[in-house]
């Protein structure tokens, strides 16, 4: 896969996860899953700079369309400034998780999964803190 697709695929990710965590609720496994098949594919570039800058724009256009379905559902959100508030929260989230899969895959791509479970924990914690999580 020619890396360059990979932030269009994040775009899109979100919306073809979205069924998924209305069967599973679980987003912390299921965008984390997501964003480590996104980082698997971006680690084949030659040079880490690059790997850096396409993670996080995959990160932030995954947080620009995830923002997008929940825009469609504000009165559940709030108002503007609600909206606003976790698109940067969830735009900080999103590019820490990525990068911390990449990280992870740095010495070896078949280390990612640890990177993904490690990925998975902070957006738990994330999730618990904003009380997305009961």
């Amino acid at each position: 896969m020619t890396p360059f697709l990979i932030p269009l695929i994040a775009a899109i990710a979100p919306f073809i996860i979205w069924p998924i965590e209305l069967l599973l609720p679980y987003p912390y496994i299921i965008e984390e899953i997501a964003k480590g098949f996104l980082v698997f594919f971006a680690i084949d570039c030659a040079k880490r700079n690059i790997q850096v800058k396409i993670v996080l724009a995959a990160a932030l256009l995954f947080t620009l369309s995830e923002t997008v379905l929940y825009t469609l559902n504000i009165a559940l959100v709030g108002d503007f400034s609600t909206l606003l508030t976790r698109f940067i929260l969830t735009t900080l989230l999103h590019s820490l998780t990525m990068l911390i899969i990449l990280i992870s895959g740095f010495k070896t791509k078949w280390l990612i999964p640890v990177g993904v479970l490690a990925a998975m924990l902070i957006h738990y914690f994330y999730n618990l803190s904003v009380g997305l999580i009961t």
